[in-house]
């Protein structure tokens, strides 16, 4: 997903749990792993990396500075090399949406449900190393990909016009006016991004993946369902758009302006 679909996203789990929802660009924390180019979705997006790299981005994000020591440690630059680039995702959805993120002052399971729903959206579009260092196997819609033209169907799907149909279809849902908790909703995330591994996670590793983000390790079995059920027609509605999204033509003007944004 692009990241106005990540922010998207964010808002609207924010919004079920009560959260803050200035946290909802934390969603974009994961993609400090841009640069180097060999190091994107395997260092910022796998759940183990996320305790550390979400407490880094959220102070540079709020305070727009590199805590004093750290100004040559590879975390904290890329954050702050990153900050303009989030900054300009924070405004444009703002003035999309009139929805406003810009006052920073998220608590923490706020900013972790943005951040973990950045790596479970991933999986419609890329492989997803989700549990590394623990497991190298990759979580992905496989039979989705498989249906579709895999080379071309990311040409068609971000054009300007579709990604924002796809927007609109999946966002003004009935199913985001749920009431979950937060916890809950980071555990479904992390349980349906195990679901959509190509050989089957242990559970060991899941419980540890969520057991890394220190976070109350109880979850109430009957909101974790609520979750999970809510997750899931979440993806079948994605998957659906996808489908949709990708299959009309994309002319060679619309690439060659630049509509095509990550």
């Amino acid at each position: 997903m692009d990241s106005l679909t990540h922010i998207h996203f964010a808002t609207k789990l924010l919004s079920m749990a009560d959260g803050d929802l200035s946290a909802a660009i934390c969603s974009l924390f994961p993609q400090m792993d841009r640069e180097p180019a060999y190091l994107h979705r395997m260092y910022a997006h796998p759940f183990f990396q996320m305790t550390k790299l979400a407490e880094i981005g959220t102070y540079v994000y709020k305070t727009g500075e590199m805590r004093e020591g750290f100004e040559e440690d590879f975390d904290w630059r890329r954050f702050h090399d990153d900050l303009p680039r989030m900054k300009w995702f924070a405004q444009r959805f703002e003035q999309e949406t009139q929805q406003v993120i810009s006052k920073f002052e998220p608590d923490r399971l706020s900013v972790l449900i943005a951040y973990v729903s950045h790596t479970y959206q991933d999986v419609f579009n890329n492989p997803m190393q989700a549990f590394l260092p623990h497991w190298v196997y990759p979580s992905g819609q496989w039979e989705l990909w498989a249906e579709l033209n895999n080379i071309d169907f990311r040409l068609v799907l971000y054009a300007h016009e579709n990604i924002s149909a796809l927007r609109q279809e999946v966002f003004c849902a009935p199913l985001w006016t749920a009431k979950v908790p937060g916890i809950a909703l980071i555990r479904g995330m992390v349980n349906r991004t195990a679901a959509a591994g190509i050989l089957e996670v242990p559970q060991s590793i899941i419980n540890s993946a969520f057991e890394a983000l220190e976070l109350d390790p109880h979850v109430n079995a009957s909101d974790l369902k609520m979750a999970e059920e809510i997750l899931v027609e979440h993806e079948i509605l994605l998957m659906n758009s996808i489908r949709k999204y990708s299959l009309h033509p994309i002319s060679p003007t619309r690439l060659k302006g630049g509509s095509i944004k990550s």
